[in-house]
């Protein structure tokens, strides 16, 4: 599994200027992460027969616990080491991750509630 790099020279101060090819990186694997998380959480949505409101309400707190995880586990809760800004992980591919959740979500349920 890819590994998050923090800023040039490796320390996370964050008054340190950016290294723009870390930041690229860190980019891609965080829109690696969330396009895998998104496609398994509409997967289990479709098969739960989640439909409607519901749906998209559970697609919101997934994407909120997916960003926690992401948050604790790989940042080590300083994200700012990582990313532009501490917001990155709640609001970067948040639509890309919803057309890919609703993918996988109109699949799995069409294929386990085909004779509902």
């Amino acid at each position: 599994m890819a590994h998050l790099v923090t800023p040039a020279g490796g320390t996370t101060d964050p008054n340190q200027a950016f290294f723009q090819p870390h930041i690229v990186h860190n980019n891609r694997i965080l829109e690696h992460v969330q396009t895998l998380g998104c496609a398994f959480i509409g997967i289990s949505a479709g098969i739960l027969g989640l439909s409607g409101l519901a749906g998209f309400l559970y697609y919101a707190l997934s994407w909120g616990v997916l960003a926690a995880v992401i948050f604790s586990l790989k940042t080590h809760a300083a994200p700012g080491a990582y990313f532009r800004g501490p917001t990155t992980l709640l609001t970067q591919g948040v639509i890309a991750g919803l057309f890919t959740y609703v993918l996988f979500w109109t699949l799995a349920f069409g294929l386990v509630h085909v004779y509902d």
